[in-house]
């Protein structure tokens, strides 16, 4: 059973892994929008889905908070590892593919503030507003990381 999480990016990747799964040979079912990884991590560990697309280092934190993630990708790996083999769950080799965290904003936010790195944002932070996905909030790579790391305080 191939599942995805709950929005594109999983669900576009989770049909790929079928489609190639399929062209293998092999007989495929799927779970597409699943859910978030409190639905779909323990639908892996009881067997329920068989294979979900993941994130590396959102991975190592949902298991536990206070994992030590970075850009490094095999050091990264090998924490998220570590962490999930624990819970029962074997992250595969990585994609060649990469997927990062990204905040933009429009140019014209860009120009009237201007803004070009993230740190720019420290002096904007409080008369903008967040937007992103439900977790966002309680996500360490998303409001908690932007608070963390520059100090920014919006409006979510």
């Amino acid at each position: 059973m191939v599942g995805s999480a709950n929005f594109a990016e999983s669900e576009i990747t989770a049909e790929l892994y079928a489609q190639a799964l399929e062209a293998a040979g092999a007989g495929i079912q799927k779970k597409l929008q699943f859910g978030a990884r409190d639905a779909y991590i323990p639908a892996l560990q009881s067997g329920e889905l068989d294979i979900v697309p993941e994130f590396v280092g959102t991975l190592a934190y949902y298991f536990d908070e206070a994992a030590v993630v970075s850009s490094d990708l095999d050091a990264s790996l090998e924490v998220s590892r570590g962490l999930a083999e624990a819970e029962g769950v074997t992250l595969l080799e990585p994609a060649p593919a990469d997927s990062v965290n990204t905040f933009v904003v429009t140019q014209e936010t860009a120009d009237e503030y201007d803004l070009e790195t993230v740190s720019d944002l420290q002096s904007v932070s409080d008369v903008l507003i967040l937007g992103g996905p439900p977790e966002c909030p309680e996500r360490p790579l998303c409001l908690p990381g932007l608070i963390d790391t520059y100090g920014l305080q919006f409006d979510v």
